[in-house]
């Protein structure tokens, strides 16, 4: 069963580009650099969107990388945008890249992340003196093997 979320989008300047798929069937929507930006090698930075979203209550926007960008050796940050946030949706990109050929610049209007919407589920913590028991129990950060 498809649910149809209306999610509002304010440009916040001239460049600015609402959110968009290049297929229907694409979970992720593209978000766009709103302004030129260097991304120099080992440096993170917020790049600039122009935009600002009104999700609806009960949802969450989440900031994905795209596998281009990825190619490239550059890192989007995971980011939320919680469903009262009103302000500019910024991309937290981190350049792996090393030496002075290693620069990253983007244009305005460019495709920096895209952003995909998920429910946010109801959820109760409850502190507790001793958890059951798994088949995993302690074991994390590869302990499993390769």
């Amino acid at each position: 069963m498809k649910t149809k979320l209306d999610v509002k989008v304010k440009l916040l300047n001239g460049a600015a580009k609402a959110p968009a798929k290049a297929h229907s069937c694409d979970a992720g929507w593209d978000i766009f650099s709103s302004e030129p930006c260097v991304v120099g090698p080992g440096e993170t930075k917020v790049i600039k969107t122009g935009i600002a979203l009104e999700i609806p209550h009960g949802w969450y926007g989440q900031i994905k990388s795209r596998s281009g960008l990825g190619a490239k050796g550059l890192i989007v940050t995971a980011g939320v945008v919680d469903s009262g946030y009103r302000g500019e949706v910024g991309v937290v990109v981190v350049n792996g890249n090393r030496g002075p050929e290693g620069s990253f610049s983007f244009k305005a209007g460019d495709k920096i992340a895209q952003m995909v919407f998920l429910p946010v589920p109801e959820v109760e913590i409850n502190l507790t003196e001793s958890l059951a028991a798994s088949a995993r129990g302690h074991g994390g950060f590869g302990s499993t093997g390769r």
